[in-house]
């Protein structure tokens, strides 16, 4: 039952990714790869609308500092909302 339920809810989240995604800006991205997974589903990504999103936002080759830290900063804002 516990396995069936963690399914749903990863399956739920799945689909609202897209919906979630919508909403944000690029301070809301930790790199700039993140953004651009996100791009299809939030075109406010690509102001200058040349395919690239947040393109001042970290690059995916960030250090491990700037990683844990970004993830320390991203979870501390998930936990607020």
């Amino acid at each position: 039952m516990r396995v069936c339920l963690i399914l749903l809810t990863g399956l739920l989240v799945l689909a609202l990714m897209p919906a979630i995604a919508a909403g944000k800006n690029c301070s809301d991205f930790p790199t700039q790869a993140d953004a651009q997974r996100a791009l299809p589903n939030n075109s406010n990504l690509d102001r200058d609308e040349d395919g690239v999103a947040c393109e001042t936002n970290s690059p995916p080759t960030a250090t491990a500092q700037q990683v844990c830290t970004e993830a320390k900063s991203a979870y501390k804002k998930a936990k607020k909302t």
